[in-house]
């Protein structure tokens, strides 16, 4: 999954227009949001 992630951002980064970024970085951010957010949920039910 990480390698994906990689990719996607190394196109953003190769030039797509500057509005496609930002909307995919916006994507990205809440996606490592969520996986924390239920990576926190975890810990917080084992206790």
């Amino acid at each position: 999954m990480e390698e994906g992630v990689t990719r996607l951002i190394s196109e953003i980064r190769r030039g797509h227009r500057a509005g496609e970024a930002e909307y995919l970085g916006s994507l990205l951010s809440a996606f490592n949001f969520n996986i924390l957010e239920h990576k926190y949920l975890k810990i917080v039910n084992k206790v």
